[in-house]
Order: structure tokens, then C-alpha cells, then sequence
């Protein structure tokens, strides 16, 4: 059995994006890393509440950043939104203490709806935070949907927020979710990057171009792609 990681590499845009498995784009162009929804600190919220979730989740979620900062080597990191999920816990911490071994990193956070921790938390360590976009040619960056292409229709929006997935229908009535990246006409969706965060299914268009992440690999629904 091929246990081979396999990366779809996507033409877009005169840009080379790399789809990886472990739900993050390298963009090749700017060595940069791009992932949402990383939701970090969940765990600490949930368990307050007397829900009992693991707490290796989010130690699994650093595990495989590791792995995408090996493989790509990237020179910037940016996160589309939802970086930490709740108010301050032992989590941040834990999440700083991680970050220290990659500092030598450009780091640029996009907030997202559930990134409320005080400004200071973020200014002081070496993170670069963004109130609702960023914007680094042909790509404005955000967590939520912002329509910047009908101010400026050069700008193509990337973002997380609604953790896509879709379904797939088998024999005998079989059906499975999996997460994807989505590419619509005008913007384009990141699949959650953190392990405990659920599915949005999407409703997908002719003309939409979905990769679907299988594993360890990363399949196209409707085009036809390269793979490294």
C-alpha cells in the first residue's frame, strides 16, 4: 500500500499552490505557508464546561504544523483567523512555547471571530495581526468573506471561517464528509486546520474547482491535476 503523502499542485492565478493533506497551502511563489482555523485553546474551553476532550488534540494539531514547517521551510506563516478559539488559558501558553522554536519565521494572523484575546497577548510575539484582511498580490487574505473584488477585481480572497467539506456519495446508500479546498469564481476556502472543529458542507457550481482531502492525499473533484 502507497502511504506516500501526495500533494496536489494547483495552477492558479500565475501562482503555484500546494495542497497538502495536512490542510495547508504552501504557496511556492513567496514561501509562505497558509492555513484557518486552527481553534487552539478549544480543548481548555470545552473542559471548563465538564466536557471531557482529549487534551492531545491540539499537541496532534502542533504535531502536524511541525511537520508542514519541515517539509516547506517556509519563510512566512500566514493564518487565516480563528488561531485561538476562547479567552485566555494554560493553552496560549503552551502554543507560545511551541512558536519560540520557530520565531526565525514571519508570522501574520488575519483575526478571526474567536481570536479575542487582548491585543498585547499577539503584539508581544512577534506576530503581525491584521483587524479583517490582508492583502499580498493576486491574494486579499481574511477569515471571513470580504468582497474586495468589486472595489479592486485584481485581488482574489482566500479565506477560512466555515471549515468546507463535502460529501460523496457510494454504493448502498454509503456516504462520507471530507474536508476540502474550495475555489469558487471570486473567492476561495481553506479546509479548518485544527482536528476538533466539525464540517460545513458546500454547495458546488460547474464552474467551482474543489480538491478533496483524502488521507494522505489530496484528490481533485472536477480537473485534472499534477501531484508532487
Amino acid at each position: 500500500m502507497n502511504d506516500e503523502i501526495r500533494v496536489a499542485v494547483f495552477e492558479f492565478l500565475g501562482q503555484q499552490l500546494w495542497l497538502a493533506p495536512q490542510k495547508a497551502i504552501f504557496w511556492k511563489d513567496k514561501n509562505a505557508l497558509i492555513l484557518a482555523d486552527l481553534h487552539l485553546g478549544k480543548v481548555s474551553h470545552f473542559r471548563k464546561s465538564g466536557i471531557a476532550i482529549p487534551n492531545h488534540v491540539h499537541d496532534e494539531d502542533l504535531a502536524r504544523f511541525d511537520q508542514l514547517i519541515a517539509m516547506y521551510q517556509p519563510e512566512m506563516i500566514i493564518i487565516l483567523g480563528d488561531l485561538f478559539h476562547s479567552a485566555y488559558n494554560y493553552q496560549w501558553q503552551e502554543f507560545l512555547d511551541w512558536k519560540q522554536q520557530h520565531d526565525h519565521i514571519a508570522w501574520h494572523l488575519i483575526k478571526g471571530n474567536h481570536d479575542i484575546l487582548p491585543a498585547a497577548l499577539y503584539e508581544d510575539k512577534n506576530m503581525e495581526v491584521y483587524a479583517d484582511r490582508m492583502i499580498l498580490a493576486p491574494f486579499v487574505f481574511s477569515h471571513q468573506l470580504v468582497m474586495c473584488h468589486d472595489s479592486d477585481p485584481k485581488y482574489y480572497n482566500l479565506t477560512g471561517h466555515i471549515h468546507p467539506g463535502v460529501k460523496l456519495q457510494g454504493h448502498a446508500r454509503q456516504q462520507l464528509v471530507l474536508p476540502c479546498f474550495y475555489f469558487g469564481k471570486r473567492y476561495g476556502v481553506l479546509p479548518a486546520f485544527g482536528k476538533f472543529t466539525g464540517l460545513a458542507l458546500i454547495k458546488i457550481k460547474s464552474e467551482d474547482q474543489v480538491f478533496i482531502l483524502a488521507g494522505k492525499k489530496v484528490i481533485s473533484a472536477d480537473i485534472p491535476v499534477g501531484y508532487d
